[in-house]
């Protein structure tokens, strides 16, 4: 399959440049797979389309401030992109930097005012765009400097950076420290709303996504089948699968918040269609066609062109099929436009039931 399929043209004005105040105020395009009825809600009206027969899933990882200003030892000003922990102690990080660097190479991290605030040495290059290297701080240490002078990482499509996305890049629900990128279908929940889910009967669970740098960027490969997932480390819980598979054998709808939460659980499912506990690291990539184990409706942002997001859509709208699934998402996302839906990380959702 052609990457080139999942591209489509989006007008720059389309391209969400912060969260909607409230953030349940946002916009929400529920589409029905079985009779293909669309409607457009407020999201915070979700609620009115819930039952006790239903079951939302979230991802509870947390974001932290991975973006790091560094001097080299040349003096040239760059950036340290945190990525994922390879070891405590000591403490050495898989990372993106900016600019070249050789092994050995000595890094002062930056506080805003331009004090160094801790250091770091580059160790060897993983050949694949990114380093690990050694900090001279641990712990509870590393993460409270890391905090003080770390920047949220934004997606690069939003143009001004503002130190309000601490707190408007992160789900009111966040709680397991270490994603890179927000899981933004969840950006729309207000802790409100997360009361009124439960006052309409319907459950809500929790497992863990931490989100990677590589979820939102685009497929570069020329078909579908050669792109290499990144990979991302899942944790469910053994008394969440349990309650989770317990709805499932029930018959109840269970609603994943986000492709982060699809992931996670389609890639625990068992070949008898039972959820396993466990963590580990995965690199499930779903693209159409696609038979799906465990996840029965999708909350889910509006997606960049040619990523595989997009693809992980187009496969939940038609399973099996891929034309359809594709001619399906085309349609659905040139409403979205023609609408004037705001797209992307900031921007509107959609319920794909």
């Amino acid at each position: 399959m052609d990457v080139s399929l999942f591209d489509y043209n989006l007008p720059s004005r389309l391209i969400a440049q912060s969260p909607t105040q409230p953030r349940d105020s946002s916009r929400l395009f529920m589409f029905d797979r079985k009779d293909g009825t669309k409607n457009h809600e407020v999201f915070r009206n979700i609620v009115n389309f819930l039952t006790d027969k239903d079951v939302l899933v979230f991802n509870n990882s947390r974001v932290f401030p991975a973006r790091l200003t560094v001097r080299k030892n040349t003096g040239v000003i760059s950036e340290i992109f945190l990525l994922n922990e390879i070891s405590h102690n000591p403490n050495i990080w898989k990372v993106m930097v900016r600019g070249r660097v050789s092994p050995n190479d000595d890094f002062e991290v930056l506080s805003p005012d331009g004090q160094t605030a801790f250091s770091a040495k580059s160790i060897s290059d993983n050949n694949d765009g990114t380093w690990n290297i050694c900090f001279d701080v641990f712990g509870d240490k590393f993460r409270e400097d890391v905090d003080k002078v770390g920047k949220t990482p934004v997606p690069p499509y939003i143009s001004e950076y503002k130190n309000s996305f601490k707190e408007q890049y992160q789900t009111v629900y966040a709680k397991e420290r270490g994603s890179v990128a927000a899981p933004t279908a969840g950006l729309h929940f207000t802790n409100e709303l997360m009361d009124g889910i439960i006052d309409s009967g319907a459950a809500c669970e929790f497992i863990t996504l931490h989100v990677g740098l590589g979820t939102f960027m685009p497929v570069k490969t020329n078909t579908v089948q050669e792109h290499k997932i990144h990979e991302e480390m899942v944790v469910i819980d053994c008394e969440t699968s349990k309650r989770l598979n317990a709805y499932k054998k029930e018959g109840k709808r269970i609603i994943a918040v986000g492709t982060t939460v699809l992931r996670a659980l389609e890639s625990n499912v068992s070949t008898d269609g039972t959820l396993k506990c466990g963590s580990g690291y995965v690199d499930i990539f779903i693209y159409p066609p696609y038979e799906f184990g465990f996840v029965d409706s999708l909350i889910t942002n509006f997606h960049l062109p040619k990523s595989s997001l997009l693809m992980l859509v187009s496969a939940f709208l038609c399973p099996g099929d891929s034309d359809t699934g594709l001619k399906i998402l085309k349609n659905l996302y040139q409403e979205a436009i023609d609408k004037n839906y705001r797209f992307y990380s900031f921007g509107d959702a959609m319920y794909i039931v």
